[in-house]
């Protein structure tokens, strides 16, 4: 029935128009003014009561001015931005007659690519569907030619990769194949064919992890030390090591003296460059007046002072 109805009598279109609005439509056109009787009014003229009602007024003057200013984006496809020049032309109340001419120059000026707006330019007695076809045509070209461009980026990285690799000439039917290319090796670090012969590390004996076929500089390989832990301390003058041995697989030797009538414990070549007491051991000491030096110059200590030390007989614990 809905699809014969511009063949109906106006009447009858008013009826079945009306007959399908909802509760809250109906109330909003009771709440119409019409300035035409009701046996006057069209489905149009209804029609664009309700335009009125949703949008509201309309500022012809700012929405020309949006509808003038709206450029393409960078990162926006022509047909989006036509559409959105669609949409706001409607709100522009510009005359039918005008309104192919009117999109068309807003096309040619809103264009993002410039190259596209030249094209543009170029063309005498330009419409709105040639215009339209100019765009879509310098998109779908410009799609293309990055596809190709990465297709050729990715061939010409394959073709390096391919050429990198060593090049192979058969020997005869029988022969194996012989390489004529040169890589850096990976045992002893130079530039020459990929031959054990040509190989200078070949037969030789690492010096860092005592293997062979390869060189120290390419040994792949760290000895573990001995000593697990190692302190420094240093004096202004000259750097004085003071090595603390946290763990030994071997036996340590120790040695019993007598220090002010109290034996403390001493560990026999420590490595260290100088003797050292514990803190707590330092910290009873009687500060005395005397000043150590070490090369002519003065040490940073934590106490000083002098006492006799005695070397009982078999005191050391071997």
């Amino acid at each position: 029935m809905l699809s014969q109805m511009s063949t109906l009598q106006r009447e009858v279109q008013v009826a079945l128009f009306l007959h399908c609005l909802d509760d809250d439509a109906l109330k909003a056109y009771n709440g119409f003014f019409f300035l035409s009787p009701e046996l006057d009014r069209s489905v149009s003229d209804i029609i664009a009561k309700f335009d009125s009602f949703v949008i509201g007024e309309v500022n012809e003057t700012y929405e020309r001015f949006v509808f003038n200013n709206h450029a393409q984006k960078d990162t926006e496809t022509f047909e989006g931005f036509y559409s959105d020049l669609r949409r706001l032309v409607k709100t522009c109340n510009y005359c039918d007659k005008c309104l192919d001419s009117i999109l068309r120059d807003r096309i040619v000026q809103g264009v993002w690519h410039k190259d596209i707006q030249g094209d543009l330019l170029k063309i005498h007695s330009l419409t709105l569907l040639k215009a339209i076809d100019v765009c879509k045509a310098a998109e779908n070209a410009d799609r293309h030619r990055q596809t190709m461009n990465m297709t050729s980026q990715v061939s010409t990285a394959v073709n390096a990769v391919t050429t990198a690799k060593c090049a192979y000439r058969s020997a005869g039917a029988t022969g194996p194949p012989t390489p004529l290319c040169s890589a850096r090796c990976k045992y002893c670090g130079r530039q020459h064919e990929m031959l054990k012969s040509k190989c200078p590390a070949f037969g030789k004996e690492c010096g860092k992890c005592c293997g062979r076929n390869h060189f120290a500089s390419m040994c792949k390989s760290s000895r573990k030390a001995n000593v697990n832990n190692l302190e420094s301390s240093d004096s202004k003058s000259e750097p004085v090591w003071v090595n603390t041995i946290h763990h030994c697989p071997a036996k340590l030797v120790w040695c019993k003296m007598i220090v002010n009538q109290t034996p403390v414990a001493f560990l026999i070549d420590s490595g260290a460059s100088v003797n050292v007491l514990p803190k707590r051991h330092a910290k009873n000491l009687i500060p005395s007046t005397t000043s150590l030096s070490f090369g002519g110059s003065s040490l940073s200590c934590v106490g000083k002072t002098r006492e006799p030390i005695l070397l009982p007989v078999s005191s050391c614990d071997m």
